[in-house]
């Protein structure tokens, strides 16, 4: 056999023990309300005007409407702090970008005045070899007719003959010197007939 459901008493109101445990969640955290009478009460549900100036009222609602307007405060002062530090870092990325440009522009020139001085260098190195090749060609020719002098026309006291020792170490030496002499004037001519340094 179905059970009845249970009859309705006080419209199936909760029963006393939880109701008590509301009524003191609402006088704690709704004074206001909990001191209201009925009729009070009634008047707040029946006029929006006196409900919103209660409800505006309320302790939780300043508090969340201060919080509101020191979180509109705080975001309107970092909203405006962000448009200073927009405007900086503009004009730090055009100050980067001119000395970026800056940059490339003395990387060209240091690169092409260097490629100019490793050629001025490699021009005077030339200048340096031929000229040390130059002055021992020079020195060589110099000395081998020094020694021709010296052996046609000798010192006087020597005598004048020559014996064989003597004849063959002065061809050996002006033979030695005129090879060297047109080794390096050889040299010479070819390096400057074909630009080689």
């Amino acid at each position: 056999m179905n059970s009845l459901p249970e009859q309705m008493n006080n419209y199936n109101l909760p029963p006393q023990e939880i109701i008590d445990q509301k009524l003191k969640i609402l006088s704690d955290y709704y004074p206001t309300f909990a001191n209201k009478s009925e009729m009070d009460l009634k008047d707040l549900l029946k006029y929006n005007d006196l409900f919103q100036t209660h409800f505006d009222g309320l302790e939780q609602v300043q508090m969340t409407r201060t919080l509101q307007y020191e979180l509109r405060q705080q975001s309107l002062q970092l909203a405006e702090a962000n448009l200073e530090l927009q405007k900086r870092v503009a004009k730090l990325r055009h100050e980067a970008t001119a000395k970026e440009a800056e940059l490339r522009e003395l990387s060209s020139e240091f690169v092409e005045y260097s490629n100019k001085q490793v050629e001025k260098q490699r021009e005077f190195f030339k200048r340096g070899q031929i000229t040390k090749l130059i002055k021992k060609r020079d020195s060589l020719e110099t000395e081998s007719e020094l020694i021709v002098d010296e052996f046609l026309n000798p010192v006087v006291g020597t005598g004048g003959l020559k014996n064989e020792q003597e004849i063959s170490n002065f061809l050996s030496e002006f033979i030695k010197k005129r090879t060297n002499y047109h080794l390096l004037a050889a040299k010479h001519e070819l390096i400057m007939k074909n630009n080689l340094l």
